[in-house]
């Protein structure tokens, strides 16, 4: 009889995975693309969502990619600050990722949170990552006052009633919302 020696404790290796976010849809992923290629991830275990960090809620690559996550599986993303911004939302994830067995590896940062250390740096940097979004956010409340106080007005012009009155005689008249514009 032949015998097979195992190694019980040898690692099972899963699937790696990555995961990107941009704030807003006219917001480019190339950068953040490239690195998770570049990682060695293949495009098509790549999720990605364009919108903001602030909330978990409603990101559908994220939630698209924690169900198909299994043990061992491992999700690479290009920074903490892409993942989320919420030091709340990113502590729930890395929860979630961890009570799963999943690894979660930031390239930029070049760490990965396993163990005791892990979390004990995870909440420092993830306090870090919520920082910052509340500068952007009082820096950029700070502007558009000062913007105002100088006069600037937001938000779409408004239309005078004259112009809307020609406009409403012109389809009238049966031109069509093209001719309009160009006129």
């Amino acid at each position: 009889m032949e015998k097979f020696d195992i190694d019980l404790k040898t690692e099972v290796k899963g699937k790696d995975y990555g995961y990107c976010r941009v704030s807003t849809r006219h917001q480019n992923l190339a950068r953040q693309l490239q690195a998770l290629t570049g990682a060695g991830i293949p495009e098509e275990n790549i999720y990605t969502d364009k919108m903001s960090g602030k909330s978990k809620e409603n990101r559908e690559g994220l939630n698209k990619l924690l169900s198909i996550l299994q043990p061992s599986d491992s999700v690479y993303c290009e920074s903490i600050s892409r993942m989320a911004r919420s030091m709340q939302d990113l502590l729930w994830i890395m929860e979630t990722l961890d009570s799963m067995q999943v690894n979660c590896i930031f390239i930029k940062e070049n760490i990965s949170f396993e163990g005791p250390t892990g979390r004990l740096i995870l909440h420092i940097l993830s306090a870090i990552a919520q920082f910052q979004r509340e500068l952007i956010v009082m820096n950029t409340k700070e502007g558009v006052a000062i913007a105002r106080e100088k006069g600037k007005v937001f938000g779409r012009p408004k239309t005078s009633d004259e112009t809307i009155k020609r406009v409403l005689k012109l389809r009238e008249d049966n031109y069509s919302v093209k001719d309009i514009l160009e006129m």
